[in-house]
């Protein structure tokens, strides 16, 4: 090739390069630019609301923290609550930006029942929605509580007080007019303290099948499982219309071999309405990316589905919606109110 030839194309050549390197630090540029406004806004740390200590909220927060805040790049800080109806009020006064909750609690707090009498609870939103929240009583299986009304005149740990499990334990006691001796509200740790030393009869374990406590508890000695009579379903449902049936399948626990009829809701994650929404939609996002890893971690997440999320019983957070319609789930109108 001729020398000038080769230089005028050496030139070309150099002259592209450095168009594409321009054009690349363009986009580098923008891709920066816009990763730094995607996080104005956000918070230096967020708090998050489980339960009491050996709860299945506090356990499923742990791992979900750690594993999401490195890869969001945002500490989350979990605090041991009372229960899931405080998890609400500290998303709904600000107090925690995110928290662990379940639908009946859901709706009572939007519509300012229960719990919540009077005051409806409306900056709270959905983020996530998990498998079944599941009431799961259980007692030594030498233990002479065989059925709900053998409760009468014996002791037993609904968690504690104010918490979802002690919220339904109290509707069971009433919607069928059961007397326990003593309803006593301490953590599902020290409940299995107590009823390995004779003090407490019977304890719950609200959430997750198989749950923590009572999984904990049978690796000490045998349990059972109580469950309910299809009228003592019938019954409590009757009155607290916001649960529904449910069933604890045969195998569940060492020595269950059949299935077990009980009530339960949905868990969720909730988070305030004014968390900036790009930081909802990367935590959702960052949940779904590290799925395999926090299913290894808590058993819930492993079946962590994103169609669950039309189950929520409240509107969904901006983020929300906008990472669920991209995996191109129609999200119903009633769950878009902002």
């Amino acid at each position: 090739m001729h020398k000038t030839l080769r230089h005028k194309t050496f030139l070309v050549t150099v002259q592209a390069a450095v168009k594409l390197a321009a054009i690349a630090g363009v986009l580098i540029l923008g891709a920066a630019q816009a990763s730094a406004q995607d996080k104005s806004g956000w918070p230096k740390r967020l708090t998050l609301g489980t339960g009491p200590t050996g709860g299945f909220a506090y356990t499923m927060s742990a791992p979900w923290a750690s594993t999401v805040s490195t890869d969001v790049g945002i500490p989350i800080s979990p605090e041991s609550t009372a229960g899931i109806p405080i998890n609400y009020q500290m998303v709904q006064s600000g107090d925690a930006e995110i928290a662990v909750g379940t639908s009946d609690i859901a709706v009572q707090g939007w519509l300012g029942d229960g719990f919540a009498k009077g005051t409806k609870m409306q900056n709270v939103r959905t983020m996530l929605m998990f498998d079944p929240n599941v009431f799961q009583l259980y007692t030594p299986a030498s233990s002479k509580v065989k059925s709900l009304s053998d409760l009468n005149g014996h002791v037993v740990n609904p968690s504690r007080a104010g918490s979802g499990s002690d919220t339904i334990l109290r509707g069971i006691v009433s919607a069928l007019g059961l007397k326990p001796e003593k309803i006593v509200n301490v953590s599902p740790t020290q409940a299995n303290d107590l009823m390995a030393d004779g003090r407490v009869d019977a304890a719950v374990g609200t959430g997750n099948v198989p749950h923590p406590a009572p999984s904990q508890f049978e690796a000490r000695t045998p349990i059972r499982l109580i469950g309910f009579t299809d009228d003592e379903v019938k019954k409590y449902l009757s009155k607290n219309p916001q649960l529904s049936r449910m069933v604890v399948p045969a195998g569940t626990y060492k020595g269950q071999d059949k299935d077990v009829v009980t009530v339960g809701s949905y868990i969720m994650l909730i988070v305030h309405k004014d968390v900036p929404e790009s930081l909802v939609y990367n935590l959702i996002k960052s949940t779904f990316k590290n799925q395999t890893d926090l299913g290894s971690a808590y058993k819930a997440f492993r079946n962590l589905k994103a169609e669950n999320i039309t189950r929520s019983p409240i509107p969904l957070h901006r983020g929300a919606v906008k990472y669920f319609e991209e995996q191109g789930i129609s999200i119903p109108d009633k769950l878009k109110q902002g």
